[in-house]
């Protein structure tokens, strides 16, 4: 798997976190822990690939 495609998997990871909390209820709040504390995990991930990629590119051009 290339790593860009790492990162697009990573961004649909967050959009499916962000779906399943919005539809979580105040009664859910164990789960809204869990599901955050999984968002969190992913937070600043795809940023830090396309760094990684667009470093890498620019250091082929050298």
């Amino acid at each position: 798997m290339q790593l860009i495609d790492v990162q697009c998997r990573v961004e649909q990871a967050q959009a499916v976190i962000g779906i399943w909390l919005e539809t979580c209820t105040a009664e859910d709040k164990e789960l809204i822990k869990l599901v955050g504390a999984l968002s969190s995990l992913l937070d600043d991930v795809p940023e830090a690939i396309e760094g990684y990629i667009n470093s890498k590119t620019v250091e082929e051009t050298k």
